[in-house]
């Protein structure tokens, strides 16, 4: 199973795309995964590093397995608790420069995936998400000196060689047009659908079924956002020609694994956007191989 330190340096590396400066000063994010380790690396004051250490140190809650024989599959909540030396420039707000980056990160974790490797060698696929932070009060702590906790929930889901639908990425486009434009998807699903013709083979009382068709219908779900697939598929539904031709691409490889990928020439079936007050709008699409002209 994946380690609490490589969960740790995961973190870390996240937290520090959103590091900036406080007063001129650099600062970025260490966590780690005990606290013995926290309190070895905070006995320097933040007056004697070039660079502010946002120190934070990460709990395990609890474990649940999926009780599924065959599936390596676990649900792991932890507590992230940081803290943030205080900007001693300001009377109020004294976290807000930390608690900026944090909330960036926060946006823009949510739902991330990735693969880890743990030390046997085995790769497992996750899933992240964490919650908004929740701020403490504003404290002395020893060596740090003046400084703010901050705690995070962190939700990790692990599968052993799994593919997550989160991972898999689609682009959608007209046909011969240079532009592809990702799909975010937020449902969806993948039917291959054979017919056949059953016939009674010399009087054989198993009814026996030969293969005469098939066809594969893609359905996604998405948030209609400006400037992307769903707007193209928007202005589709509204004033779209009949013979209207895309192209869509799929792929659910990752860093470790090329995984399955297939382009296809597609028409968009049925197309339905619910007006519901208070909600965001979303585009269903229903696509089935386009017939091309011989």
């Amino acid at each position: 199973m994946i380690s609490t330190q490589k969960m740790a340096d995961v973190l870390t590396a996240k937290l520090n795309k959103y590091a900036g400066k406080v007063n001129g000063q650099d600062f970025r994010f260490l966590i780690h995964c005990n606290e013995g380790d926290l309190q070895a690396k905070t006995e320097k004051t933040q007056r004697q590093l070039p660079t502010i250490l946002i120190n934070g140190v990460l709990f395990e809650q609890s474990s649940t397995p999926i009780p599924l024989e065959g599936l390596e599959c676990v649900l792991l909540m932890q507590t992230l608790q940081i803290l943030v030396p205080c900007d001693m420039q300001r009377v109020s707000g004294r976290a807000e420069y930390a608690l900026t980056a944090l909330n960036a990160f926060v946006s823009d974790i949510a739902g991330n995936v990735g693969s880890l490797t743990d030390d046997e060698d085995k790769n497992y696929s996750y899933v992240l998400s964490v919650s908004t932070p929740f701020v403490g009060t504003e404290n002395y702590f020893g060596d740090v000196g003046a400084a703010i906790p901050i705690s995070l929930q962190i939700s990790w889901q692990f599968i052993l060689d799994g593919v997550l639908a989160n991972a898999v990425k689609m682009k959608l486009g007209v046909k011969d047009s240079a532009v592809q434009h990702a799909v975010v998807l937020m449902d969806g699903g993948i039917v291959r659908t054979r017919t056949g013709d059953s016939t009674n083979v010399e009087n054989s009382e198993e009814m026996q079924t030969e293969v005469t068709q098939q066809g594969l219908t893609i359905k996604v779900i998405m948030p209609y956002k400006r400037n992307d697939a769903s707007q193209m598929l928007f202005k589709d539904m509204l004033v779209g020609t009949l013979k209207r031709v895309y192209t869509l691409s799929y792929d659910d490889g990752d860093d470790v694994y090329d995984g399955v990928s297939a382009t296809f020439n597609v028409c968009a079936r049925e197309i339905t956007a619910p007006l519901t007050a208070g909600k965001v709008m979303t585009i269903s699409a229903t696509f089935e191989i386009a017939k091309t002209e011989m």
